[in-house]
């Protein structure tokens, strides 16, 4: 257990330093942003190693290197920009709720060390994957295209099984325990980058309280030692749905860059993530116009978010893989219509289980925030935003269960209580920002001069 937890320890210092290269790169500060380093090193090096398993590489640990020290490299194309020190910070909220944070990710991450890989989805699907790119070298077309492995969803993308298999690879065995540490990981990164991204923007008498309930929901702790994508998809888009806020509200260029890279990784995730993203693009191209702000930087995000998917689609027609929802139909008329008794029972299963108190209320609080800053202040850019991305979480969950050919009670009894993880984690993520809209509404407008 001790090699396996130092050579995974040693494939996430990696992907760290892959990560530092490209937040340099893009103009932050490394010092002061360590978990959007970790998560952009994660999303690239994920995607990028998609990429390398289509060409038929074998993911070797040396593969792995050398593609993170060629990203880390690049932090030494660009220096980081200079930033005026963060003034904002009030410890007498962080130390408490770090205190209680930092607690409970110390006892999940003993759980995670010795969390059996026992959930159905994991061993048969996801680690199922990353133990057969090791043991077979890659993208075995015996297994990845044989039509006899189709229940295990062989088109879902492979940025999860990718980076377990790089774990095993530096491990040095196939320890089914260990990995848990792995989900582990992109919590605590996801929590950090999170903060990173926020601490400017809001007071940190919102931000805490809000990371605390994000990260010990109860919901979110079995998802994420399930070790099913769920999680993961969770974090990339929450991040993605921040930066791009921040390109939003402040115009930031980089805050472009980094939703590029957590949107790419959401879509090389999993299947959802695909429309999860295309609308998160619809949203930054109305409110960019909205302030009137240069599109040509979305259409380049857009295109590192093709890179991340289109290769994988290809391979997949190619080996005459069944896509296990089947796109092709979802706007066929007469195919909605005829399975359109799937969509209420479908609505009611992703409100009861997004409003269960697993989730300790989270998404109720954040929509009841929206619509009271929307009647006080109509033109509330955070609530219409977050708004916005909720919707498209939600009416991306339905149209898939909508247009899914397996029956819907199975799919609802199977996966209703994790396809909500990332509705009610973007959902998290965007209760600060709408508090802290609400704080500015009831102050009212600067007084002119």
């Amino acid at each position: 257990m001790i090699r396996s937890l130092a050579g995974l320890a040693f494939a996430n210092a990696a992907f760290f330093a892959a990560g530092a290269g490209l937040v340099r790169f893009y103009g932050w500060r490394l010092r002061s942003h360590p978990g959007l380093a970790y998560m952009s090193g994660i999303a690239a090096v994920g995607v990028v190693s998609t990429l390398m398993l289509i060409a038929g590489l074998a993911l070797r640990g040396w593969q792995a290197l050398v593609l993170c020290a060629l990203l880390a490299s690049l932090g030494l194309v660009k220096r980081e920009r200079t930033e005026s020190p963060d003034r904002r910070r009030d410890w007498r909220i962080g130390l408490p709720a770090g205190g209680l944070l930092g607690g409970y990710l110390a006892v999940l991450f003993v759980q995670s060390v010795f969390q059996p890989l026992n959930s159905w989805d994991a061993w048969a699907k996801w680690t199922m994957k990353a133990r057969a790119i090791v043991l077979l070298g890659g993208l075995d077309t015996s297994v990845f295209a044989n039509h006899a492995y189709q229940p295990l969803v062989l088109d879902y993308p492979m940025l999860i099984p990718a980076l377990e298999a790089i774990d095993f690879r530096f491990m040095g065995r196939l320890d089914n325990l260990v990995i848990h540490v792995q989900f582990w990981l992109l919590l605590v990164g996801f929590l950090v980058a999170a903060y990173e991204l926020l601490r400017d923007r809001v007071p940190q008498t919102l931000l805490w309280p809000a990371l605390l309930v994000v990260g010990t929901a109860p919901a979110l702790a079995a998802n994420l030692t399930s070790a099913y994508a769920d999680a993961p998809i969770a974090f990339f888009f929450g991040l993605a749905a921040i930066a791009a806020w921040r390109w939003v509200d402040a115009g930031e260029r980089r805050a472009l860059v980094a939703f590029a890279l957590m949107a790419g990784a959401a879509v090389a995730t999993k299947p959802e993530g695909q429309p999860f993203v295309v609308g998160l693009f619809a949203l930054l191209v109305v409110f960019g116009r909205l302030r009137g702000r240069s599109l040509a930087p979305v259409a380049a995000a857009a295109g590192w978010c093709l890179i991340a998917i289109v290769p994988w689609r290809i391979w997949v027609s190619d080996h005459g893989i069944r896509a296990s929802t089947p796109i092709g139909k979802a706007f066929d008329p007469s195919y909605l219509s005829d399975r359109f008794h799937r969509v209420w029972p479908s609505v009611r299963s992703l409100v009861t289980k997004s409003f269960d108190g697993d989730w300790l209320a989270i998404l109720p609080l954040v929509l009841a925030l929206v619509v009271i800053v929307l009647v006080w202040r109509r033109t509330s850019t955070g609530a219409l935003f977050a708004a916005g991305a909720l919707a498209i979480v939600f009416l991306s969950l339905l149209w898939g269960y909508w247009v899914q050919r397996p029956g819907l009670n199975y799919l609802l009894s199977s996966s209703g209580s994790r396809t909500v993880t990332t509705l009610v984690v973007a959902a998290g993520v965007f209760l600060p920002i709408v508090g802290a809209e609400l704080l500015r509404a009831r102050r009212g407008p600067p007084p002119s001069p």
